[in-house]
C-alpha cells in the first residue's frame, strides 16, 4: 500500500516537472522522469514502486536508472525491500508516428529485502506506450516480462516533444 501511495505522489510530482519542462520549450535530449509500479511473482506476489529518469542515447534508445521500495511476501509474512535497476529501452516508433509505440527493455537489477540476502538479476521486458495524457505532459505504458520473477508493470513517463 505504501509503495502505491508513493507512486501516486511521484506521478503527481512527475507531471508538474514535465509541465515545467514543456513551458521551457522542452529538453528533447535531457533526462525525463518516470514513475512505475511493478507486480512480481517469484514464489509469492509482491509490489515494487520505483522512480527514476531516462536519458536518450540516440533516437531510438533510452537508458533509464530507477530506484524504489516495496513489499515482498513469503511464508514468514510481509517484508520491506529496496530495488535498483538500469534499463536500456529500444523504441520501435521513436518519433511517435502512431499513438501507441512498442518497445523492448533489457537491463540489470539489484534487490535487498529483510527476508533474504541481496541479489542481482537480469531484466527482459516488452511494453507498449500510449498516447500523451495529462495535457500532453506524460505517457502511460504497460510492460510484461521477467526480472526477479515474472512481472507486470505500469509506467508513467514525462513526454518528449515530438518523440517518445
Amino acid at each position: 500500500m505504501l509503495a502505491a501511495l508513493c507512486t501516486v505522489f511521484a506521478m503527481l510530482l512527475l507531471t508538474s516537472t514535465a509541465d515545467a519542462q514543456l513551458r521551457r520549450g522542452g529538453i528533447a535530449g535531457g533526462v525525463r522522469l518516470e514513475a512505475r509500479t511493478d507486480v512480481r511473482w517469484s514464489g509469492a506476489p509482491d509490489v515494487q514502486g520505483m522512480l527514476g529518469g531516462a536519458l536518450p542515447l540516440d533516437r531510438a534508445v533510452r537508458l533509464a536508472f530507477l530506484a524504489g521500495a516495496g513489499v515482498e511476501r513469503n511464508h514468514t509474512g510481509n517484508h520491506a525491500s529496496i530495488t535498483g535497476e538500469v534499463h536500456a529501452r529500444v523504441l520501435l516508433d521513436p518519433l511517435a508516428a502512431r499513438d501507441y509505440g512498442w518497445y523492448a527493455v533489457a537491463g540489470m537489477g539489484y534487490r535487498a529485502a529483510e527476508s533474504h540476502s541481496p541479489r542481482a538479476y537480469l531484466v527482459m521486458l516488452g511494453g507498449v506506450e500510449g498516447p500523451r495524457i495529462l495535457g500532453g505532459r506524460a505517457r502511460l505504458a504497460m510492460e510484461a516480462g521477467v526480472g526477479d520473477g515474472v512481472r507486470l508493470g505500469i509506467v508513467l513517463r514525462a513526454a518528449r516533444p515530438g518523440a517518445r
